[in-house]
């Protein structure tokens, strides 16, 4: 897998660093800082300019990535409780918010709906959860001849869930490169 440092260039690579990770997953790992209980990958375009956004399967760690959550699988867009999974669209039934927090890469992952970007998809961690991500990762999806590849993409903490201007912005990437299928890719915030 790939790593990239967010603060140096993509020639910054470095080591898998022990990490577990699985196709179509993003992860943030937890450090000191401001906490949140929503976080928001937040999709404004991708490599190949196609109109969807990417698939993802997300996780998410509070103590530095000894522990991944959901420690159980989401199995609906509110279970299990106090998870709750959104986004601003579904391709479809298959593709639903939740399945981007199932901890698995034998079901499909969250993908947006055939429109135009931003696209986003967020968690509600359930109040008492809060997190202070400092790292990002996903494993890029590129399928059918489609470059889902996050070109243009924020993370972005929130602990009203609103995201209409009280969030703050964690991590801002432009012009990001192409990616090959299953890559896994890291940014430190």
């Amino acid at each position: 897998s790939l790593s990239l440092n967010s603060r140096g260039s993509h020639d910054s690579r470095s080591a898998d660093e022990g990490l577990v990770m699985i196709p179509g997953s993003l992860a943030m790992m937890a450090s000191g800082g401001e906490t949140y209980r929503f976080l928001r990958l937040h999709i404004t375009a991708n490599v190949g300019g196609s109109v969807y956004g990417v698939a993802v399967e997300i996780d998410y760690s509070a103590d530095g990535g000894t522990t991944w959550l959901p420690a159980s699988a989401m199995t609906a867009n509110n279970a299990p409780s106090p998870l709750v999974a959104s986004a601003d669209s579904e391709f479809s039934a298959s593709y639903e918010a939740w399945l981007g927090f199932d901890n698995s890469s034998a079901t499909n992952p969250w993908n947006s709906a055939n429109s135009a970007m931003p696209h986003w998809i967020k968690i509600d961690l359930g109040s008492g959860n809060e997190i202070s991500p400092n790292r990002i990762r996903y494993v890029n999806w590129n399928s059918g001849g489609n470059d889902y590849t996050l070109k243009d993409f924020t993370i972005q903490g929130s602990n009203t869930g609103a995201f209409t201007g009280e969030q703050a912005t964690l991590l801002t990437k432009t012009g990001e490169p192409t990616q090959a299928h299953l890559t896994t890719i890291t940014y430190t915030i």
